[in-house]
């Protein structure tokens, strides 16, 4: 049986100008917030939210709440009286006061100078309460998450996790490090192979590198504060981290996780996303067992060739482990003596592995592409009546009153005999009578939907032979470099390896990420069908499997391994008129590592509220579609081609920023790219 998920939990969410016209002492019932839109909100379950439970005694209030849930169906079966609304009005609100977590409380600054007011102490509804953490998206939306003064230093210490805090840190790095424990996620079992000798089953192992030469366009920031300088750089030495946030887990472990996640203990993940205390990425599964092997000679007679060197500098048999972790996946790995350290840790402030999301099982055969995709491109009238066909047949069927067709587009691929249920209730109807179809009620509704279909295939929302794909790295070479030998992979330069691909028989796709602006980062990618690869990526059967030996991930705007989603394609028209171009390679400061205090992490934060990642973004894509304007070669194509370039700079810097600490904006050159 499945594993049933938590369900979600709520909070406050305020403004911060809310707090300061009531002298940041706010009273408020839940009722009454509720009635507030965006003053209440629900969050799923997470490290912290578990911590709160277990520190107020409510570690079961799901199981609670379901059970006030349940008596509520049951008396709205009863018949309709004065008594069962009065029950009924009372169960709802024990149900929301259950789910409430008032120790929990996310504040929107409206101004700088709140937050430096907040930090001081506030009250809502009689409660104080203390600044904990702001989330990667917090510091975007200028949102910060306080916490009761009951439970803060609990929650402040249980973070740290006994942390050396002597060990200098990048203080916007260690505040993105601490909000992990804020990520939706549902706890898994630690990892325990028979008779381990390592506690809690796990190896960190040094990241995988490679070396090797490409052409370069490198991007720099103009010492003299002008526009950023662009320039070409043919056969440059590359060192790429082909591990960058992934890490791999043995088959026994994916079936139990599956199990404990989706109650199906047969089948492995491909893979999942894990956090633990500093701890983010992407693992798959992969049998670094059986590599250890076949392929290194380990045996029962060879037993020291089953041995490996943690990041620590400590042997370990991986006979012990059924999860690897990479150091890129430990942030603070440094700040702790050994694996038995940090795992000890873990424990005593309560840690467990959890699982923000796994791999699909099945991956989609058309998704849809997007106008930052298609306008890199030269398109000829022939190549856009190829390209749009689909979608237009699509709208044809449609507007054609097709039942079949229709029953499709109003339920989406995921109809099935689980789901039919569910369904769209036109799509229903038209199930049990084709002839529903022609119901005035069911055509308006189509039609309403299909004018909007039509509105988002004429700024580039069009069907194509398409999906996303979570990337992982050649778990092969990883294998190779924790074993001690020379590190080749199972894949060369310009090849991918995905089972779906695969399976559709074809030769090469195109690889995109958003958000895109040029036509640098669009990447063509030949697909491996090495029968060893096939063997070793067995169980990676829903991602898409990387090489560490081109740019590939450079140039998809610096992609890494800890969960980045690509989208691929086959399509012949985009495929025809693509090349592959030298990445721009944009030049970054390395952020200062300081002896870091809460003052620096908040003065981080002040830093870089509110993003102007979307706005940066915008303007490039406009830039781009002006070069329609001009013809190739001319001065202005090429000037507004270097702006482009520019542009994924100045992006590359706003992304950044929340990475570094003390750092200025450089938004003045955002005007500057249009002028």
């Amino acid at each position: 049986m499945a594993k049933q998920k938590k369900l979600q939990q709520y909070i406050f969410k305020i403004n911060s100008t809310l707090l300061a016209r009531n002298n940041w002492d706010y009273y408020i019932s839940l009722e009454r917030a509720r009635k507030i839109p965006g003053m209440v909100v629900s969050l799923a379950d997470s490290q912290i939210l578990s911590w709160i439970n277990e520190l107020n005694g409510m570690e079961d209030y799901d199981e609670k709440a379901r059970e006030v849930k349940a008596q509520i169906q049951r008396i709205k079966r009863q018949p309709s009286s004065p008594e069962n609304k009065i029950k009924i009005s009372s169960l709802y609100k024990q149900l929301y006061q259950l789910q409430f977590k008032e120790d929990y409380v996310c504040v929107v600054m409206d101004k700088k100078s709140d937050y430096k007011r907040a930090n001081q102490g506030f009250k809502i509804n009689g409660i104080e309460y203390k600044r904990l953490i702001c989330t990667t998206n917090g510091v975007k939306t200028s949102s910060v998450v306080y916490v009761s003064v009951r439970l803060h230093q609990i929650l402040r210490d249980r973070i740290d996790n006994g942390r050396n805090m002597e060990t200098p840190l990048v203080p916007a790095k260690l505040g993105a490090y601490e909000s992990l424990v804020a990520s939706a996620s549902l706890p898994v079992s630690w990892p325990r192979p028979p008779d381990s000798k390592i506690p809690g089953g796990i190896i960190v192992v040094k990241d995988c590198e490679t070396h090797f030469k490409a052409d370069l366009i490198n991007i720099d920031t103009s010492k003299d504060g002008a526009e950023p300088t662009v320039e070409f750089a043919p056969n440059q030495d590359v060192k790429n981290n082909c591990s960058d946030g992934c890490s791999m887990m043995l088959p026994s472990l994916s079936r139990r996780w599956n199990g404990e996640l989706n109650g199906d203990f047969e089948d492995t993940l491909s893979g999942c996303n894990l956090r633990c205390a500093w701890t983010k990425g992407m693992t798959f599964t992969f049998d670094f067992i059986e590599f250890a092997e076949k392929i290194v000679g380990a045996s029962d007679e060879c037993p020291e060739k089953y041995l490996i060197t943690d990041v620590w500098g400590q042997q370990r048999d991986i006979r012990d482990a059924e999860l690897i972790l990479t150091e890129s996946q430990l942030k603070l790995w440094a700040c702790y003596d050994s694996w038995e350290d940090y795992f000890e840790k873990c424990l005593k402030n309560g840690y467990t592995i959890r699982v923000v999301k796994t791999a699909p099982h099945e991956l989609d055969d058309v998704r849809q592409t997007n106008y930052q995709y298609l306008q890199v491109f030269e398109l000829s009238d022939d190549d856009i009546e190829d390209l749009i066909a689909p979608t237009v047949n699509e709208i044809k069927d449609i507007t054609g009153l097709d039942p079949q067709k229709s029953i499709v587009y109003l339920c989406g691929k995921g109809l099935n005999e689980k789901t039919v249920a569910y369904a769209d209730p036109c799509a229903r109807a038209i199930m049990v009578d084709e002839n529903a179809i022609n119901d005035a009620y069911i055509r308006s509704k189509i039609s309403k939907m299909i004018s909007t279909r039509i509105r988002e295939a004429k700024i580039g929302v069009l069907d194509v032979h398409s999906n996303f794909q979570i990337i992982s790295g050649d778990l092969y070479a990883l294998c190779e470099s924790m074993f001690g030998l020379e590190v080749y992979g199972l894949l060369k330069a310009g090849e991918i390896y995905s089972k779906y691909w695969r399976d559709e028989n074809v030769e090469g796709v195109l690889c995109f990420r958003s958000p895109m602006s040029n036509r640098w980062s669009v990447v063509r990618q030949n697909i491996s069908y090495d029968d060893e690869a096939a063997y070793w990526f067995r169980y990676i059967d829903c991602c898409m499997v990387v090489n560490g030996w081109d740019m590939m991930l450079s140039s998809l705007n610096g992609a890494d391994m800890d969960g980045d989603i690509i989208y691929s394609t086959n399509n012949l028209v985009l495929m025809n008129n693509q090349e592959n171009l030298p990445p721009l390679s944009c030049a970054q400061s390395a952020a200062k590592k300081v002896m870091v205090a809460e003052d620096d992490v908040v003065e981080s934060n002040l830093n870089g509220f509110g993003s102007k990642i979307g706005q940066i973004t915008n303007r490039i894509t406009a830039i781009t579609s002006l070069m329609a304007n001009y013809e190739p070669g001319s001065l202005e194509y090429e000037t507004l081609e270097r702006r482009t370039q520019m542009g994924q700079k100045i992006q590359q810097d706003e992304i950044d920023y929340y990475g570094h600490f003390g750092r200025q904006r450089s938004l003045k050159n955002v005007v500057n790219l249009q002028m």
